[in-house]
């Protein structure tokens, strides 16, 4: 039985220029988008993934998609805008 360790990411996804929350924002890794979640009714977002380097995208109808490369190798809190 092969294990691979995971590590959380989660935060808030807002809009840059007002800082509202974004409900409802899709936050996922790039390479595989089945690892993936919605943001709740306060924009935060929380989505386990395996340890290494991987792209999170940050999506949002009528705006443009933003990639944050990351290294995981621990927990990480974020802020997407």
């Amino acid at each position: 039985m092969t294990y691979t360790q995971s590590y959380t990411i989660s935060g808030y996804i807002k809009d840059a220029d007002s800082g509202e929350t974004l409900i409802g924002a899709n936050v996922y890794n790039q390479v595989d988008p089945a690892q993936g979640t919605v943001s709740n009714a306060y924009g935060f977002f929380s989505l386990s993934v395996p340890t290494g380097d991987l792209n999170l995208v940050g999506s949002y109808l009528g705006y443009a998609d933003i990639i944050i490369p990351l290294q995981l190798d621990s927990n990480q809190s974020i802020e997407i805008e």
